[in-house]
């Protein structure tokens, strides 16, 4: 399987090497599955051109302001799969999901975290956490 992403920023295209992904500088056509990650308009219509007639695009996530559907997504009969995460099929808890699969993979937790701070600087944390300059993907916060 190859998996090709589209990154904002440098930083989250080496954190996609990392993990085996091939980051791309623009979506190619036809995949089987395409990811929305991002929410927005933009990345919306990205997703729908590079799916493929009758493939599979997840939303992961919310938007925060209307979506216009375009005619591209009827015509190629794309099934969109919506998910918000947080567990509100009472089934998984993502958290713990996300914790076994690091547990798992131990190697994804070098790629994903790349911040990591003591909690009497979780002010700084949270700072960085919201700068899309300062290459964070995640930021880890110990408690000791």
């Amino acid at each position: 399987m190859i998996v090709d992403i589209v990154t904002r920023h440098p930083h989250q295209a080496l954190a996609a090497e990392k993990v085996g992904a091939h980051p791309v500088s623009e979506a190619g056509l036809d995949y089987d599955v395409s990811f929305d990650a991002v929410c927005s308009q933009q990345s919306f219509d990205a997703c729908v051109r590079a799916t493929r007639p009758c493939g599979t695009l997840l939303e992961f996530g919310m938007f925060w302001s209307p979506v216009t559907l375009n005619n591209t997504l009827m015509m190629k009969e794309i099934t969109v799969i919506p998910s918000i995460f947080y567990g509100h099929n009472h089934e998984h808890h993502d958290f713990e999901e996300a914790i076994d699969i690091l547990a798992r993979q131990p190697h994804l937790i070098d790629a994903v975290v790349t911040h990591r701070f003591a909690l009497i600087d979780a002010a700084e944390a949270f700072r960085v956490a919201a700068d899309r300059r300062s290459g964070a993907i995640k930021v880890h916060v110990s408690l000791s």
